[in-house]
């Protein structure tokens, strides 16, 4: 069997056997319940301020109120559910952006896609705790993600199973995934977790400044992987 097969298939079993046994990786921070709940995800709070319209209708007309009043209420309810819907629809948060930019990142680097990967990166990114050096420079990931995604280590099939992402700052925000990968060289999924830090650069584009393993199947630490 050729090393590079080998490799995976090692990486692959050892991974099968000891997944459910690694520890979990802590999870970034949850966003604040406004923007979760008001810009993220709006539709419990849509269904509540449309519900409470209906049952405020209800009540003042069981009350014996004026039907102008109730009418009002109701009316009241179902605008300020539409209004937070159509507010969520037409934000895009700066964590959503970041997901989005680390998505397509994973997606381009899976298919080899140099240049797609490219203005995703910060002029003075690293590549840290993996392998045998210090860290690894932008040029030299590039010319990994060109050549040897495209052959030794090209990829047949990937997933995202979990991504987050939080702002640090206005200027610099960090994301979370959970990448799985099915090598073209074998039929075994391997699976890694990724932390992604980013920074918000003069021309108002989110650029990747480094990017750190936290867990890779059937491996005790990150950097023992050469490469």
């Amino acid at each position: 069997m050729p090393p590079t097969h080998a490799a995976f298939l090692t990486l692959a079993q050892a991974g099968l056997l000891g997944r459910a046994s690694k520890p979990p990786v802590p999870a970034l921070e949850d966003p604040s319940q406004f923007e979760q709940y008001v810009l993220v995800w709006p539709w419990p709070l849509v269904a509540l301020l449309i519900v409470a319209g209906i049952v405020g209708f209800f009540v003042l007309n069981r009350l014996g109120k004026p039907a102008r009043l109730s009418l009002g209420v109701l009316g009241l309810g179902a605008v300020l559910g539409v209004a937070v819907a159509l507010a969520a629809s037409m934000v895009t948060t700066t964590r959503e952006r970041i997901m989005a930019q680390t998505r397509a990142f994973i997606d381009a680097a899976a298919r080899a896609d140099a240049l797609a990967t490219d203005p995703l990166l910060a002029p003075d990114f690293e590549l840290r705790g993996l392998g045998n050096i210090k860290a690894m420079d932008r040029a030299r990931l590039l010319t990994i993600i060109e050549k040897d995604m495209a052959e030794r280590w090209a990829v047949k099939e990937h997933s995202i199973s979990t991504l987050r992402s939080i702002v640090d700052l206005p200027n610099t925000a960090r994301s979370q995934v959970l990448v799985s990968v099915t090598p073209a060289a074998l039929p075994y999924p391997l699976s890694s977790w990724w932390l992604l830090r980013w920074r918000l650069e003069p021309d108002g584009v989110w650029r990747i400044t480094s990017i750190e393993p936290q867990q890779i199947d059937g491996v005790s630490s990150p950097a023992s992987v050469t490469y």
